[in-house]
């Protein structure tokens, strides 16, 4: 049983917009008469909207802001602007607990290597 042309569009459609949604990954494929995608997997994104990856937890934010107001207070005399902005993001953070996500983390990191790198 196949599937009909506007099954096929659906589908399509769902698929980039899964892709470009950042929740799978997957190479589209094209010739001159057909159209196909190759699934490579599900994100980690994609993971955590199936609750099949784990949030970060209370505790890893807490740990978090802990390490930020670390960091800011050893930056403090070297660069306070960014101590500033350290300090700041912290208390963001333990005010946003429960909205707090791994992309977070993800973007400390970055800034701490930025910082790092500076210095």
């Amino acid at each position: 049983m196949g599937v009909g042309a506007a099954d096929q569009n659906q589908i399509r459609r769902a698929l980039r917009l899964l892709m470009q949604e950042g929740l799978i990954e997957a190479d589209e494929i094209r010739t001159h008469t057909s159209w196909g995608m190759f699934i490579k997997g599900v994100t980690a994104n994609g993971l955590r909207e199936l609750g099949q990856w784990p949030r970060a937890s209370e505790n890893d934010v807490a740990a978090l802001v802990s390490a930020l107001d670390r960091l800011s207070e050893r930056l403090q005399h070297e660069n306070p602007e960014a101590a500033g902005k350290l300090k700041e993001f912290g208390r963001f953070l333990g005010a946003h607990t429960a909205d707090v996500g791994f992309e977070l983390l993800k973007e400390w990191v970055k800034l701490k290597l930025r910082l790092s790198a500076g210095a």
